[in-house]
């Protein structure tokens, strides 16, 4: 969960 886009494994919140 990071407000970044490392993977996009994520869903929270990409921000690429």
């Amino acid at each position: 969960n990071f407000p970044l886009d490392l993977a996009a494994v994520e869903v929270p919140f990409t921000n690429g």
